[in-house]
């Protein structure tokens, strides 16, 4: 008879056949093994420590054994993830399978859970289910759902584009994390920017080190009069200076009247902090893509360096309208809320379906969620700001037209062709303007004296088009007013 073994968790054992378990799951038979061979004789009960909590435990080991198996549709979907996060672990094949088929059984009811389960767990046919059951839906309510983690922005962005596909998508379609290809919709950056003295600057004396052992010349005054950190830094390394056992000075070799230093960022990020210390860095901006700009900001933060925030609040505004959704990612996975707030609203001036980033596949979709529900509602706001405009455009009806005493005598005429000139151009301009609120409302600001060329380029200015001159009045206000409504829409935190 085979020799039972116990797993143990929080003083709870479970006593096993080996046999099931060593059949259930190549894992453990690896484990046992292990211990059957550095025990003595071979012939004694094994214990496995086991990570896994009691109640995890139990109902794995019950789907392993030929028994009747408890019912799952009494457990959690959250329960369910972490069983099958373990089965996954211990390559339990039918456990996985079992589970599985569960999920696939409530992706109708909960679709989005579901499918984030099955993000997770690396379980594409379930998350495939889960999306297509999701094709119904009117929206995604992002807005509710928050439980993302463990969810790339790239994972999200393939549901979108699911749902917006209806479906239709290629054989190579997965919803599972894609290696990264920076070549794919971006801008092609030149090689990373080294810093170097100006050759009229005078002789250095002081050396910074990057994390991955770039070294960089400077000079101690200017670094001290930018940041009091690094300058305490500095006067520490000075005043050890002589002491041999400092491997940062063998290293560098470093005279008696130098400093050296070692800090934590990188040598790009270090590489672009010195060209603004040293007022070189809007010369090199085209060098920099956003992830390095806004590293550089984080460091500047950490350094106390507050003099150089101005320039470099300056430089973010200018990369970020040129790449906005790289840059609202690139500041917000370093939790620079202010610079990642500006960006989100340049992604107004976007196109968000569609648009594809490498980013994303190293970028949460918490962060994805967060830019994509701020769009959702400005686009809201810029319908709210139409809506009026568009039903003050149609054209009056005899019944609207009729006196509140609803004699015949008050009534108009039904407008002419010429009448419903001037209208119906206005509701071809509004509809533009709807269509641009539900893709990239951002853009409106940028239109609002579109309205009045449009018309003048029409001919329509006469005594008689009055009425729809006012109307346009009234729409190019709209849009003048948008950016500021955007503004208060506050950003998810």
């Amino acid at each position: 008879m085979p020799h039972p073994y116990q797993t143990i968790r929080d003083g709870l054992d479970f006593r096993v056949r080996s046999q099931i378990v060593i059949e259930a799951s190549p894992v453990m038979d690896a484990q046992l093994s292990n211990l059957q061979s550095s025990t003595p004789g071979g012939d004694l009960a094994h214990t496995l420590d086991i990570a896994e909590d009691s109640s995890t435990l139990e109902l794995l080991l019950r789907l392993c054994y030929p028994i009747a198996n408890p019912p799952l549709n009494d457990i959690s979907v959250e329960d369910l993830e972490i069983v099958l996060r373990a089965a996954l672990k211990y390559d339990m094949e039918l456990p996985v399978a079992m589970l599985a088929e569960e999920l696939m059984r409530r992706a109708k009811h909960v679709p989005l859970s579901i499918w984030s389960v099955a993000c997770r767990a690396g379980q594409e046919g379930v998350a495939r289910r889960a999306a297509e059951h999701m094709l119904a839906l009117a929206s995604l309510d992002l807005k509710s759902f928050d439980n993302l983690t463990g969810i790339t922005a790239g994972q999200l962005y393939r549901l979108r584009e699911f749902r917006r596909l209806q479906g239709a998508v290629d054989e190579s379609f997965r919803f599972g994390v894609l290696p990264r290809t920076d070549t794919a919709n971006g801008p092609t950056f030149p090689p990373p920017y080294t810093f170097a003295l100006p050759g009229s600057a005078p002789t250095p004396d002081l050396t910074l080190q990057s994390s991955d052992e770039h070294t960089y010349s400077a000079h101690r005054n200017v670094i001290c009069m930018i940041s009091t950190i690094l300058c305490r830094r500095i006067n520490a390394n000075l005043r050890h200076r002589t002491n041999k056992s400092n491997k940062s000075q063998k290293k560098h070799h470093c005279t008696r009247a130098s400093a050296c230093i070692e800090l934590e960022d990188a040598g790009s990020v270090l590489s672009a902090l010195l060209a603004f210390c040293y007022r070189l860095g809007s010369s090199v901006l085209d060098t920099f893509p956003p992830s390095t700009l806004a590293a550089t900001i984080a460091a500047a933060n950490k350094y106390d360096m507050h003099g150089l925030l101005p320039e470099l609040r300056a430089q973010w505004a200018l990369v970020s309208k040129r790449e906005p959704l790289r840059s609202y990612f690139a500041a917000a996975e370093l939790d620079l809320s202010e610079f990642a707030t500006q960006s989100a609203r340049d992604v107004l001036r976007i196109k968000l379906d569609g648009c594809y980033l490498p980013e994303m596949e190293d970028t949460s979709a918490e962060t994805y969620r967060r830019v994509l529900i701020y769009h959702e509602a400005c686009q809201a706001v810029a319908r709210t700001l139409l809506v009026p405009l568009q039903l003050a455009a149609q054209p009056e009806s005899p019944q609207s037209a009729q006196h509140p005493d609803d004699s015949p005598r008050h009534w108009r005429l039904p407008p002419t062709p010429l009448d419903l000139q001037p209208l119906g151009l206005l509701n071809e301009i509004i509809k533009v303007y709807f269509s641009m609120a539900a893709e990239w409302p951002g853009r409106l600001e940028l239109c609002f004296d579109s309205p009045y060329e449009l018309a003048t380029r029409k001919g329509l200015w006469c005594p008689s088009c009055q009425s729809s001159a006012q109307k346009l009045t009234d729409l190019s206000g709209v849009l003048r007013e948008a950016p500021y409504r955007f503004s208060q829409v506050p950003f998810p935190s």
